[in-house]
């Protein structure tokens, strides 16, 4: 199997993870994607399709289709099963514990919500750093008094 084959199970796993930045912020998506917390998520869920893909290569797993009359129809497969299954896989939760006002999913799903977290304060404090200065041109004549 080509190594080219992988590159099409990155762009998935990417594409999840520039949809899911975009739809947190709203007001200048595509700003946030030029900063660095999330170039590294995205890259995170483009690594994730790669991984199964890979583990999918290497335990040989066919899902039904005949290798040996389609060998393009197999990789398509696969990479479409390790695309959609990492989205899954890492969306998921075993359970979920009730901790005070906060319910807190345990299984492959605290590791997408701890990145996302981890990107929501890194992206929150690089605007507050750009958007600090006009604050201050705005309410230079304001009186407090």
């Amino acid at each position: 199997m080509t190594p080219l084959i992988y590159l099409p199970a990155f762009l998935m796993g990417a594409l999840v993870g520039v949809g899911e930045i975009v739809s947190r912020y709203r007001d200048a998506p595509f700003q946030v994607l030029k900063q660095t917390p999330a170039v590294v998520y995205v890259i995170a869920n483009g690594a994730a399709s790669v991984a199964a893909l890979w583990l999918i290569n290497a335990l040989n797993i066919s899902f039904g289709v005949n290798a040996t009359n389609s060998p393009q129809a197999l990789q398509l497969t696969r990479v479409l099963a390790a695309g959609f299954g990492s989205m899954a896989f890492f969306r998921s939760s075993l359970f979920t514990v009730r901790a005070g006002n906060q319910n807190i999913a345990i299984g492959p799903s605290l590791f997408v919500q701890t990145m996302l977290s981890a990107v929501d304060r890194s992206v929150d404090r690089l605007r507050a750093q750009s958007r600090a200065p006009e604050v201050g041109t705005i309410m230079k004549g304001v009186s407090y008094t």
